[in-house]
């Protein structure tokens, strides 16, 4: 059972006493009355009173020697007075008294004062709440807080300063609204709505100014009779917790992706190498079967003639056949060694991240095809480029190699036109190669990214590399590369990388 909060009525008129208290009792307080000095300190020391109501002017002392009798045996008591000789200065005088909380005149509107007793004894629950709250929640590290119905802050421990940037005075009594923005703001109302409802939510909210990321819990704070009359919760920092998630996510991603590349790595080598290797096999049995026919012609009992007559063939046609096919396997198998090579040692290689000038950059890299450039008859038009972060040697073969690309699949029908453009986006810049070349179909554009694929394997040279190495080395940066064309019409290359 919830125990009754104690209110001493202190007044000689025993009518207002006996009236006064008949009220209050049936608000559920308990009550006791004295109609003078003597009786008030006398009940004061037998019973301990949470408010009293006390006539300055009483037969025997006045209001306020009362006062600090009761005051001296139960200091946590507070005090209305009440009187019917009210003067300006009386007033200011009484209430400078430690503990007076109001001061009410006679006729007294009784409305008005159970109003105030209830939000004193409200007052004061919510101060009892605080301070047994108070030494609990400033032993904890994550910030602890207490809001009332109105979406005033009641209390902040002193975790608050460390995660929002400002001082627990600066918003002791004021809104937690200015602490957040935008979305945040948003969710930061919808939990504490929520809490006065009755519901115990949680919710992932960043302070405004440190962006420090904490996971809210809001629970309802009820009173002694499970009346909600606040909020209170607690709010952990993750920011740190959030970001080893994101990276674990982008690792997975990369693994994941790193997987299938590897797969379509194994796919794409073990095709590539088993054609030479098939050559060699499949010609060595012929070596073998001619060095089996030398051996049985020499061995016969022919003659000169006839035995040169029988190894001519084997010695003009077969083998120089196979020995020629089974150089060529070798050469090819060989040169995909290399290039396997190539790769890896650009995933070995380390990085030298700097900002920077991509006017310069591009420049030279122009420079190296300037030759082609002019013999094809081709118009060349470089926009002003924003600066990006990367490493120079890497982002110089990055465009190297779609500068390469872009004139090898002009199309012949028509004056070679290539643009290179780029725009800075929030944190990134993009980059396009645009050429109004043969374009690649649909099916085509992604496989094209592949190690060993090219457009068109039958028509131009090359070993396939070059957007293998492209897409590579923008992995490194953090970066994207992507062809968006259509056939006939040409292609634009992308390129994104840090800003």
């Amino acid at each position: 059972m919830n125990k009754k909060q104690r209110i001493l009525i202190v007044d000689d008129n025993v009518e207002l006493c006996t009236n006064i208290r008949d009220i209050l009792e049936d608000n559920s307080y308990a009550v006791g009355c004295a109609n003078n000095g003597k009786d008030a300190s006398t009940m004061s020391q037998k019973n301990t009173y949470d408010l009293a109501l006390v006539d300055i002017k009483l037969p025997d002392i006045s209001g306020t020697e009362v006062v600090r009798e009761i005051a001296s045996t139960s200091p946590s008591t507070e005090y209305i007075y009440i009187t019917g000789y009210a003067t300006v200065g009386s007033a200011i005088e009484a209430v400078k008294q430690e503990h007076v909380v109001s001061y009410e005149t006679k006729p007294l509107d009784i409305d008005r004062l159970i109003s105030i007793i209830k939000q004193i004894f409200k007052r004061r629950e919510v101060e009892d709440i605080l301070r047994k709250y108070g030494i609990l929640f400033d032993n904890i590290t994550d910030l602890a807080y207490i809001c009332d119905t109105k979406g005033n802050v009641l209390f902040l421990n002193k975790v608050f300063e460390k995660m929002s940037g400002h001082k627990p005075k600066e918003f002791i009594g004021k809104s937690f609204a200015p602490l957040f923005d935008g979305e945040d703001l948003k969710k930061a109302i919808n939990i504490y709505t929520r809490t006065l409802k009755g519901e115990s939510p949680i919710d992932e909210i960043y302070f405004k100014d440190t962006r420090v990321l904490c996971e809210y819990k809001n629970f309802p704070l009820r009173d002694n009779k499970e009346n909600i009359i606040g909020v209170i919760g607690i709010a952990r920092d993750i920011s740190e917790r959030k970001w080893l998630e994101e990276v674990r996510k982008s690792l997975m991603i990369k693994l994941n992706h790193k997987n299938r590349e590897l797969e379509q790595f194994a796919s794409i080598v073990t095709h590539d190498l088993r054609s030479p290797l098939v050559n060699i096999q499949g010609y060595s049995k012929i070596l073998e079967q001619a060095y089996e026919e030398v051996g049985y012609v020499l061995n016969s009992s022919d003659s000169i003639t006839a035995v040169k007559q029988r190894l001519a063939c084997t010695l003009k046609d077969d083998i120089p056949e196979a020995i020629r096919y089974i150089l060529k396997s070798t050469s090819k198998a060989d040169s995909i060694l290399s290039s396997l090579s190539r790769v890896s040692r650009l995933g070995r290689a380390e990085l030298n991240n700097e900002q920077l000038d991509m006017g310069t950059l591009i420049s030279d890299v122009v420079d190296i095809f300037k030759r082609e450039i002019k013999e094809k008859g081709v118009t060349l038009e470089i926009d002003e480029l924003p600066e990006c972060g990367g490493d120079e040697v890497q982002i110089n073969q990055v465009f190297s190699n779609l500068l390469e690309n872009a004139l090898k699949y002009l199309d012949p029908k028509r004056p070679g036109i290539i643009k290179i453009s780029g725009r800075k986006e929030e944190r990134q810049v993009i980059y396009c190669v645009k050429d109004n070349g043969i374009g690649i179909a649909p099916d085509l554009q992604d496989e094209i990214f592949e190690i060993f694929r090219r457009l068109n394997p039958d028509d131009k040279g090359g070993e396939g590399l070059g957007l293998s190495i492209v897409r590579r080395i923008l992995d490194r940066h953090e970066g994207k590369v992507w062809v968006e064309s259509e056939p006939g019409k040409g292609s634009e290359f992308f390129v994104s990388l840090p800003g």
